[in-house]
Parts: structure tokens; sequence; C-alpha cells
């Protein structure tokens, strides 16, 4: 499942995508710029623009399976995680 928070929504994100192929389908092509980083703590990714996260891919593993990603771009959410980009 892929969850976009209102502001990412607003940025032209679909608010709720469910099913691996639709949701495989949606990042077809447009993660590209994304880099992998932890979100506090845990697995994620930011695609930053001007060196400002933008945002935020919130990933939850369970099993060792993606289950659920929530994208962030809500200004103050982003402000409050903790990010650290790991480098290539």
């Amino acid at each position: 499942m892929l969850r976009a928070e209102g502001a990412a929504v607003a940025a032209g994100a679909t608010a709720e995508v469910r099913g691996l192929s639709a949701v495989a389908t949606t990042f077809s092509g447009r993660v590209k710029a994304a880099r992998s980083v932890p979100v506090d703590g845990r697995a994620g990714a930011v695609w930053a623009r001007g060196g400002k996260p933008r945002v935020v891919f919130d990933i939850t593993v369970h099993n060792g399976r993606i289950v659920a990603i929530e994208l962030i771009a809500d200004a103050e959410r982003l402000a409050a995680l903790e990010l650290r980009v790991l480098e290539a």
C-alpha cells in the first residue's frame, strides 16, 4: 500500500494506491532521483531538490517485505524527521 499525506497529494501524488502491481506502476520511472536514507532509523528514501528534502518515502517492512510506503511532503513533518543521506 502507498499512502500520501495531504501536502504530497497537493503536489500531485495519488492519495492511496493498493496492490503490488499498482504501487510499482505508480513509481515506474519516477523514483530514479530518490536516494536511500534511514527515516527515523527505519527504511526510507528521500527526493530532494536544491539540497532540501521535498518528499520522504517512509517505508514499513514486515518479515523482510515492504508492506507500506507513506509519502511525506509537509514541511513541518519533514523538518521533524531524522534523515541521514547515505553515500552512493
